[in-house]
């Protein structure tokens, strides 16, 4: 008997600043396939509880309604030029207490990850979703 390979979804996720650009990626027979590119999941006061709950349940939702399996975020500087914001690490927070595996990936693992990452792929998505598709891709591998 062949063994069928599993099917795996993904997410991949950029924050930036009080947004989350989402892309969800699924491998099947060794190829990685967009499933779904959200424009933006964003939170426009994060100093009210109300917001940051709806945040989450949506993405919760997001999450169930996609059937994804796993998580990846792309990780950012807490010091320095290019350090993310408070509210973009409060949604980082929240997205880590999901009950499946959320993981933080390294920009460099992502940029070797996705060398030779196919273009028809990219062009699957608006240029602002490209590091989430980069992410999700760099998950996958």
């Amino acid at each position: 008997m062949v063994k069928k390979e599993q099917i795996m979804r993904v997410c991949g996720e950029e924050i930036k600043g009080s947004c989350a650009n989402l892309v969800v990626l699924e491998k099947a027979e060794g190829l990685p396939l967009i499933v779904k590119a959200v424009p933006k999941l964003s939170i426009q006061n994060d100093h009210s509880q109300e917001e940051v709950k709806t945040f989450l349940s949506t993405f919760v939702a997001f999450v169930r309604d996609n059937a994804v399996e796993q998580v990846y975020i792309k990780l950012r500087n807490k010091k320095g030029e290019f350090a993310g914001g408070p509210a973009g690490f409060k949604l980082e927070g929240l997205i880590q207490l999901l009950s499946i595996p959320v993981l933080l990936l390294s920009p460099v693992r992502i940029a070797k990850a996705t060398k030779a990452i196919d273009a028809s792929l990219l062009s699957g998505v608006f240029a602002y979703q490209e590091n989430a598709l980069r992410v999700a891709y760099a998950g996958l591998k």
